[in-house]
Formats: structure tokens, C-alpha cells, sequence
């Protein structure tokens, strides 16, 4: 049996009760002929790049899911002033449909990888680029963007426009997107990110294993006719899906010994890694510092519970869980945040302290009361997407101060028991308010994600219950 990990909330808090996302997304404007913005006195705006060395030009993007299904961007009034931010929405394909033409781009202005393993996905159309967080409505999504990353149209390059590409490979049976920025393993492999099409209508961002695509992953390039692809490889069972289910399978054990208990944490010693004693010396003198690092309580902090489960409103017998805390690196961070059935109730919580700038209790940290380490946004070893446990103020060797990565909207308000939402600081929209943001939602496969949300409405996947 495992004794299930306590939580602590390193409080700044925020929340809600359970209820359903609006999609609040809009469709393709209709027949308005496209007419490209002049050159504004802050950039030259969307050009055609005339040097570009292209893979594909003017072809249509179509997925081997629903062969009948394109990439569109016909609805550019759907974007900002500049027609940046407008949303990737798959419509039916219609070669006729401007807004249904693409470029892939392997060097050029705007991609400077001159081997061709990496392409760009620009608008025929608009001449604007695919980019992993350009969709007006949802900056988890994908949507075009100025090609370079900067929104008048003099950026260079930007990892979030470009897309792992094999250029021996053929583009009529079918290709993944794997998004280069935060890839892992150079894009091949668990971990990774991938363009995908979603139930709704318009592309997310979610979790692949290249060179295995789902067929929802899978896009064919150019006239594929209307039959998916034999030679995609099929996805296997370590390619996740974002969506939140409360139909929850087994987390991996945790760390055990021989005799099947399990094993006691003991906070890492100076020479372990965490709390490495380092010794710093001024260059301009004899002098030398000793300064001690690592996970260490904080005994400052203001804590809005302490020793406290966090339970899944869509599963209440259901725990945050970081047992398994040999599943991370040397130091321990990178531990998994996964969720187990509970076996016992302690809690704890706090709003403010080093590690939280933020004075008036308005954002929240989640740190382990076990390993004095903190929910991290990307901290899981494995798919370093999800959650999972870092050194607290975002350093691996814990001399770190504040990250929005660990930080999480909080309502100090809110009935803990009744349930809260745990909204992401970092790149939140509108102040962690309504659709764009991200929150720690429960996953089928035993681990938590950061998946879409629009606060302060959560689903039940998205509900904790805090003590």
C-alpha cells in the first residue's frame, strides 16, 4: 500500500466550481476576398519571402483522419488588426478556397535550419505562419502569426512556427508536425508535442512519439484522395491524448523496497545534489562565500493549508501523488505528479513566502510537504509537457527566487473542501480570466496535464478538493 504524498499549497490563490468549457470559437467568414496589410511605420508587415526554398507551395493540407477535412484560415477577420492570431480551422476541402493553400518553407527569411529538417507552414493566402500559440481565441492553439514571431512582421525566426520535417519523406501518404520549441530528443520520441485535429473543429497542440502519429496527427499534403494513408504507423500506447477522462487507469508503483513498502524519502545531503554546499568567489578578491542550497522549508511563508490532499473532484478517492519520488533526476525534481487513491488526510497551505512575490495571496504555489519541492508546469521527467515536481523558484539546484511556472491563480475566498481550479500563471490570458488558459486537469493515464481551460469555469477533470 502507498501512503499517499501531502500537498502543501504555497498559497497565492485563485478557483471555482465544476462546469463545462465554451468553446466560444468562430467559423470561416465567408467569401471577402483576402487584401494584404500595407507596410505599417512599425514593420513591414506579411511579405513574400522570394528566396525561401519551398518542399510544397499552394497545396492544401488534409488529415489522414478525415481525408476530407483541410487546414483553412479563409476566416482572417477572425485575427487582430494585423490578421495575426487568426484560427487553423479545418473545413471541407475545396481547391477553389484561398484560404486552404499552403507553403512548406524548409530555409528561408524566416527559417534559418539550412539541412531542411525543419519547415515552416505558411499561408499561401496571407503569408503569415502556422504558429503553435497563434489562435485569437485560445493561446494553447495554433493559429497563423507574422512568420519570425514578432507581430508587425520584422521578426527573424521562432521555434513556435517551426515543425520537425523529413525530407525524404512522401508528403501524399502522409507527415506529422512535430512543433520544435520544447522538443525532446530533437523531436523523435515520447515527450513531444504534436499538431493534431481536434474534436472541435480547429487544431491543438498535444502529446506525440515521433516517427508514431495518430491519424488525427497525420496530414496529408497535397491531392491524397479520400483514403487515409496505409504507411502511417499507428500510434502505440505512449502517445497520450489531452483530454481528461474520470475513467483513470493505474499510475506506475512507487519507489519500494524488498520487503514491498515504500521506501522513505530522506531530504538529499549537500554532496546528493540538492543542498550542494558551492562555494562563490569573488573575482575581484580573496574572499570566498559559502552559501548552501537546495529544497528547504520556508519557514516565512504564509500558508493557506498545510499537510493537505488534493483530491479530483471528478474522482474523490483520487490524490495528488509524488511517492515516486526515485522516478526523477539525481536531485529529485522532475518527479511525476501522478494521482493515487488515497489513504490518508493531512493538510497544510501557503500565500506567500521566498519562493512567492506575489503579496496579496492572489496566486498560489502547490509544494510537496514531503520534499519541499514545487508543482512545476513542465516538471515531469518523462514528458516534460505535464506536471511534476521542481526544485521551488525554478533552479535545479534550488537557489532559484520566482517562476510563473510554478505559480497558480488563487481565490483566497474559495471553500477549499468545495473545490478549486488551479489556472497556470505563466502565459495566462486576461489574468487567468475566460478562455486562452491552461489549468492542471486530471488525465486518464494516471498523471495530471495542463490542458485548456476558461476560469473561472473548470470542468470536473480541473476541480480539486483541498484537504
Amino acid at each position: 500500500m502507498f501512503r499517499v504524498t501531502s500537498l502543501l499549497l504555497a498559497a497565492l490563490a485563485w478557483q471555482s466550481r465544476s462546469a463545462p468549457i465554451p468553446s466560444g470559437l468562430s467559423r470561416r467568414a465567408g467569401e471577402e476576398p483576402f487584401v494584404l496589410p500595407p507596410p505599417g511605420p512599425d514593420g513591414p508587415g506579411p511579405t513574400f519571402d522570394a528566396t525561401a526554398t519551398r518542399a510544397a507551395t499552394a497545396v492544401q493540407i488534409r488529415s489522414a483522419a478525415s481525408p476530407n477535412t483541410c487546414f483553412d484560415v479563409s476566416n482572417f477577420r477572425a485575427g487582430d488588426f494585423r490578421f495575426n492570431l487568426v484560427p487553423v480551422a479545418p473545413n471541407p476541402c475545396d481547391s477553389t478556397v484561398e484560404g486552404q493553400k499552403f507553403d512548406l518553407i524548409t530555409k528561408g527569411a524566416h527559417n534559418n535550419v539550412a539541412d531542411g529538417s525543419r519547415t515552416l507552414i505558411v499561408s499561401s493566402q496571407q503569408f503569415t505562419c502556422v504558429d503553435r500559440r497563434g489562435n485569437i481565441n485560445d493561446r494553447t492553439r495554433p493559429g497563423l502569426f507574422a512568420c519570425g514571431g514578432r507581430a508587425a512582421g520584422d521578426g527573424e525566426t521562432t521555434a513556435d512556427q517551426q515543425y520537425f520535417f523529413n525530407s525524404t519523406a512522401s508528403l501524399s501518404g502522409g507527415i506529422g508536425f512535430p512543433i520544435v520549441n520544447n522538443a525532446v530528443n530533437n523531436g523523435v520520441g515520447p515527450g513531444n508535442q504534436c499538431l493534431t485535429l481536434n474534436a472541435d473543429g480547429f487544431l491543438s497542440n498535444t502529446p506525440c512519439a515521433p516517427p508514431l502519429f495518430t491519424s488525427e496527427q497525420t496530414w496529408i499534403i497535397g491531392d491524397g484522395g479520400s483514403a487515409a494513408p496505409s504507411r502511417v504507423a499507428t500510434a502505440s500506447a505512449t502517445t497520450e491524448t489531452p483530454a481528461a477522462s474520470s475513467t483513470l487507469s493505474p499510475a506506475p508503483t512507487a519507489s519500494s523496497t524488498s520487503t514491498g513498502t515504500p521506501e522513505k524519502f530522506v531530504l538529499p545531503k549537500p554532496v546528493d545534489g540538492p543542498g550542494m554546499t558551492y562555494l562563490l568567489s569573488n573575482w575581484r578578491t580573496t574572499d570566498v562565500q559559502v552559501a548552501t542550497l537546495g529544497p528547504t522549508f520556508d519557514a516565512t511563508a504564509t500558508r493557506a493549508a498545510t499537510g493537505a490532499q488534493i483530491r479530483s473532484a471528478a474522482s474523490p478517492d483520487i490524490c495528488f501523488d509524488v511517492s515516486d519520488f526515485r522516478a526523477g533526476d539525481f536531485r529529485f525534481n522532475l518527479v511525476p505528479l501522478a494521482l493515487k487513491k488515497f489513504l490518508s488526510d493531512e493538510v497544510s497551505c501557503d500565500p506567500r513566502g521566498q519562493h512567492n512575490n506575489v503579496a496579496d495571496g492572489s496566486r498560489t504555489l502547490i509544494a510537496s510537504s514531503q520534499q519541499f519541492t514545487c508543482v512545476d508546469r513542465r516538471g515531469n521527467k518523462n514528458d516534460r509537457n505535464r506536471p511534476g515536481l521542481f526544485a521551488c523558484g525554478g533552479r535545479a539546484a534550488g537557489d532559484g527566487e520566482t517562476t510563473a511556472d510554478q505559480q497558480f491563480f488563487f481565490n483566497s475566498t474559495a471553500s477549499l473542501s468545495g473545490g478549486i481550479g488551479f489556472p497556470i500563471v505563466n502565459n495566462a490570458v486576461n489574468n487567468g480570466i475566460g478562455p486562452g488558459n491552461q489549468c492542471l486537469t486530471l488525465s486518464a493515464d494516471g498523471f495530471v496535464s495542463n490542458t485548456p481551460c476558461a476560469p473561472p469555469l473548470f470542468t470536473p477533470e480541473q476541480t480539486w478538493i483541498v484537504g
